[in-house]
């Protein structure tokens, strides 16, 4: 509930909904110059009821003081990664990111394989990684290794 009510609360705001329907309210038009703000442990965001706009900051962290628009990628991902004890921060990174990075959930993984393996290194695999790739031992036969793979 402490999550699902402020990113419930921005969902809300962004799609301009004054109440939800079928409490005897209609859907409303925000008033001009109206700005919703959810804060959480790490991160505060605003969103510009006009034009849909939504920004953010970090208040907590590494990135203490950083607009979410001034990270790069990789240290929009590092701040991903930080968030991750904090569900709220969690929710509220990610729906940023949703709006304004589409597809940045496949990006994230692609990235977060090499790194949960540790380094890799540059040129062409050899036959013992391949080998631990497909979780075989050196000397496997053709039909094993087409099997693994």
């Amino acid at each position: 509930m402490a999550v699902a009510i402020p990113v419930g609360a921005l969902a809300l705001s962004v799609l301009g909904w004054g109440s939800a329907p079928g409490f005897g309210r209609t859907r409303s038009r925000p008033s001009p110059g109206k700005r919703s703000t959810v804060r959480s442990a790490m991160l505060e965001m605003v969103l510009d009821q006009d034009s849909g706009d939504l920004q953010g900051s970090v208040i907590a962290g590494a990135f203490d003081g950083r607009s979410l628009e001034a990270l790069s990628r990789d240290e929009m991902v590092e701040l991903w990664r930080e968030t991750a004890g904090d569900g709220e921060s969690r929710s509220l990174l990610e729906a940023y990111l949703d709006r304004r990075h589409p597809g940045w959930r496949v990006d994230f993984e692609a990235d977060s394989a090499p790194w949960q393996n540790g380094p890799t290194s540059s040129g062409a695999m050899s036959e013992e990684e391949a080998y631990q790739v497909l979780g075989l031992s050196p000397g496997a036969g053709e039909a094993e290794i087409r099997a693994a793979h």
